[in-house]
């Protein structure tokens, strides 16, 4: 077959990408990253109220009516009615003049602060009103494409393999969901890096499926070796702490002390000068004695003790070892750690009189030098008697990393502090808390994927002449149960014959149309076409294809697709318990977390780094907990389909060891996150109570009740305040005078332009204020004023107790925290309303619009018949008709 357009593979090699492959991926790319969706024409359309008509004609038609048009602007007669988008955009203009107080002219008459304020706050809320309705899509989905994380657990379920997909560009537009059909355009770029993906993930998958075992059909062999923990400390000093260490600060103080007859060279140890002598004096002070101490430990004679910093700080375990022989060996020689999934054991125990908040054993990877990248964070409850053995599976690919590390639970960049606050105290810096005995690590394990090339290559024959049944079963497998076609399993198999003529063996030949299948439109796409201009009902294989991606972001299974091939999966009783097997399954977490990081914007919890000095606990391990308690707590609600009300208010919480450490829970420890019932009185509970909600309310130093009162606006009541309009006066102009937070946010609303919004949202905030950044209980606040360079000013600190008491806009007062908790609670179908819209925009693929009014209201409906049962939005979002619907 003739290669008329040639790409580079990662070696950069060419690489045959077949004219008949790039010229409909070609095409679909131009027409699916134009394809707009178009406004329902019977659309609703915002409507600012006519009462404001008066505010215009009293303060604006002098300069902008019939006889003055000011800009080219008239007023007199705008319509009230945002059908356009140019309407809407004259009503953006006008808000923003408004709000900057250049209109009115301050020669002009000036309206009263409360009419100003009613006004901007009405216009506001009615152009987010215009911006929802003129972006409907009147129910029609656009045809898409697999977003990054689909297209990973695609490959995953089809090849057994994990790829880095951080290379493709980042899915999904502003304030949508990475499922938006809109926002998922295709490129000439993105096609070259599915090709080189897709061959990238065959070579992985075929460099786990070893030639023996594919040959004969047996299970892959097992690999194993055992390792002790060998003592460190010595290559670190460079020999014995009585040897070399010990010598050469003999040699300088020798050297410091001497008359200076000799030259500095008879003193050798390399000491060329005092400088350098008095250099080597001063580091054995301070550091001698903890590497003495360590190297004196029983324990570090038989293990290997983890300390925060100087001797022995972590633990690097690297497959395979340095020397390969303890490998197994087979007629072919291992060198290296085999591409597979491995369990690596670890037999550990914290020393006697470890204090709690130091039992925790960091695990991580290592991909460059000094590099650590967290996996996970273990709460260690064996002893050195009576130590625990940690099972970890890990898995290790060709290009991934092979090193994996070992530490305490720490700070990094507060830990030379710590050491050093710990050696003034007791001379010798801090205590090890952790001993590791030995790692063991078994493996490679090989997964075998349903439709992978592997279950099918024992069919084929070393000539080729099985080549095309191969195909035809992988591409029935990634085309999701739909059949290719003749000519085009001709086409793979001419591609498959002209790698044979050029050389390749068959597994060589044979990746080239593989890596095209997996680079073809019906792969790529979640295809649903429709060439009817009324919606059409899915065919049973859309159905299943659409049901698992939503609740699994992956392709149907085995159980699906048979379903759907026996045309029984339509059957609305089939259909709901189907329902109920996905969200049983360990898969229903790649939808926790894609909807849930989504929808609460969680984001922000990496958007800076928290003050370390300030909140020490909350390192990496907390935060990466305490965004895991968010994600398991919706994952218990749906797996037990408990009530949405709990995520507003509830007696337990769903923690492990690490945060009830952290919340000050009594009583629990262990890794796994389980369900925790709550101490009376405690502010736990719900999403108000977690911490990663909480930090989300702050800038990594301070709480911002402006941020934690718009979040709860916009996520637990459904009442999302408006986008801060731009030239208003920022708070932090205030920040060289000494007052309380309180006084801050109340200064501010002193302008019209901030208080329309600020009244709504700061209360809320001021009700969160016991939390501090971290989302710890407190009582009290500070805060320092900074001088006029910016600098925090220790002259100008101001200290106070905590106020929570305020009162909703036009609502309810509340006198604090748990008051603010119970009001929020009484009204879930706020709550409800604002889950299923995004429920909505998630399973269907396009922005929540004003069609979707009665379907949004319809599952509410039906949530409320079961207390709001979380799994119940699924079920009647499944069973609508909108969700079965092209």
């Amino acid at each position: 077959m003739t290669d008329q357009n040639p790409l580079r593979n990662e070696s950069g090699t060419a690489s045959s990408a077949p004219a008949w492959l790039l010229v409909p991926l070609l095409r679909a790319a131009s027409f699916f990253a134009a394809a707009v969706p178009a406004s329902a024409a019977e659309t609703v359309h915002a409507q600012f109220k006519e009462e404001y008509r008066a505010f215009l004609r009293d303060y604006c038609v002098d300069c902008h009516g019939a006889e003055k048009q000011k800009g080219k602007v008239r007023l007199d007669q705008v319509s009230f009615t945002l059908d356009s988008v140019q309407g809407a955009d004259l009503w953006q203009k006008i808000l923003n003049q408004v709000n900057s107080g250049e209109m009115p002219p301050d020669e002009s008459k000036q309206p009263e602060r409360s009419a100003k304020t009613e006004f901007l706050d009405a216009l506001s809320h009615t152009l987010m009103a215009a911006r929802r309705t003129l972006g409907d899509s009147g129910g029609k989905i656009t045809m898409r494409r697999l977003n990054r994380r689909e297209y990973k657990n695609t490959i995953r379920d089809l090849l057994g393999v994990n790829i880095d997909v951080r290379d493709l560009p980042a899915d999904g537009g502003a304030g949508t969901f990475d499922t938006a059909g809109a926002s998922l355009f295709m490129s000439s770029d993105q096609i070259e890096q599915y090709l080189l993906l897709g061959r990238r993930a065959l070579d992985e998958h075929f460099a786990r499926t070893q030639p023996w075992a594919v040959q004969t059909g047996t299970e892959a062999r097992t690999y194993r070796q055992r390792r002790e923990v060998e003592l460190h400390a010595n290559a670190m000093v460079g020999g014995t702490y009585n040897g070399y260490y010990k010598e050469g600060h003999r040699v300088a103080k020798a050297y410091l002390d001497s008359d200076r007859s000799q030259p500095p060279s008879a003193f050798g140890k390399g000491i060329p000068d005092e400088v350098e002598a008095r250099f080597r004096v001063k580091v054995f002070e301070e550091h001698g004695p903890s590497f003495e101490r360590y190297l004196n430990d029983p324990l570090a004679k038989t293990g290997s003790l983890l300390t925060i910093f100087n001797v022995h700080t972590e633990e690097v375990i690297t497959l395979p070892p340095d020397q390969p022989s303890g490998w197994l060996k087979t007629k072919h020689e291992v060198e290296t750690a085999p591409p597979g999934e491995y369990i690596l054991r670890i037999r550990t125990g914290a020393l006697e009189g470890a204090p709690s908040e130091r039992r925790f054993l960091m695990f991580g990877s290592r991909k460059e030098k000094d590099d650590f990248s967290l996996l996970q964070t273990f709460q260690i409850s064996g002893t050195t008697d009576s130590p625990q053995t940690l099972e970890v599976p890990v898995s290790i690919t060709a290009d991934g990393p092979h090193t994996f590390v070992l530490r305490e639970k720490r700070d990094p960049k507060l830990d030379h502090q710590a050491y050093t606050e710990a050696r003034k105290a007791t001379g010798v810096g801090p205590a090890s808390a952790l001993w590791v005995d030995w790692v063991e690590w078994e493996g490679p394990f090989y997964r075998q994927s349903g439709g992978g090339p592997q279950a099918v290559l024992t069919a084929s024959t070393r000539d080729g002449s099985g080549a095309r049944e191969v195909l035809e079963k992988f591409a029935l497998r990634a085309f999701r149960g739909e059949a290719p076609g003749k000519e085009y399993l001709t086409k793979l198999e001419r591609l498959f014959e002209a790698r044979i003529q050029a050389g390749d063996d068959f597994q060589t030949a044979l990746k080239e149309p593989l890596s095209v299948i997996l680079a073809t439109p019906r792969f790529l796409y979640l295809s649903e076409p429709s060439s009817e201009q009324t919606p059409r009902p899915l065919t049973a294989w859309e159905l299943a294809t659409r049901l698992s991606y939503f609740l699994w972001s992956a392709p149907p299974d085995d159980t699906l697709l048979a379903l759907a091939r026996s045309g029984e999966l339509q059957k609305p009783e089939v259909l709901k318990a189907q329902v109920d097997r996905l969200t049983a399954s360990d898969k229903l977490r790649e939808f926790v977390a894609g909807f849930t990081h989504q929808w609460l914007r969680m984001d922000r919890l990496d958007f800076f780094q928290f003050n370390t000095q300030l909140y020490r606990d909350f390192d990496e391990s907390t935060k990466a907990a305490a965004r895991s308690e968010v994600f398991r707590t919706i994952e218990h609600l749906l797996r037990t389909n408990s009530s949405a009300r709990d995520l507003l208010k509830s007696d337990y919480v769903v923690i492990n060891g690490l945060l009830a450490s952290f919340y000050g829970l009594e009583g629990v420890s262990g890794d796994e996150f389980r369900k925790v019932t709550l101490p009376a009185g405690s502010p736990r509970g719900g999403l108000l109570g977690m911490s990663a909600v909480l930090a989300m309310g702050s800038n990594g130093e301070h709480t911002s009740p402006v941020e934690r009162g718009a979040w709860v606006l916009r996520f637990l009541l459904n009442e999302p305040p408006p986008n801060a309009p731009p030239n208003v006066p920022q708070i932090t102009r205030l920040n060289g005078q000494l007052l309380t937070t309180r006084e801050r946010l109340l200064a501010h609303q002193e302008e019209p332009q901030c208080a329309s919004c600020h009244r709504a949202i700061d209360p809320i905030g001021f009700g969160l204020e016991n939390f501090n950044t971290v989302g710890k209980w407190r009582t009290e606040d500070s805060f320092q004023a900074v001088d006029a360079n910016g600098k925090p000013n220790p002259r100008q600190v101001k200290h106070w107790t905590i106020d929570p008491s305020a009162a909703f806009h036009k609502g309810p007062a509340f006198k604090d925290y748990f008051e603010l908790r119970d009001i929020i609670a009484s009204r879930p179908e706020a709550f409800a309303r604002g889950l299923a819209e995004n429920l909505i925009a998630y399973a269907l693929g396009r922005p929540f619009g004003f069609t979707d009014e009665d379907l949004a209201s319809g599952i509410v409906q039906s949530a409320k018949t079961k207390d709001f049962a979380l799994r119940e939005f699924v079920q009647a979002l499944v069973a609508s008709k909108q969700f079965q619907t092209k």
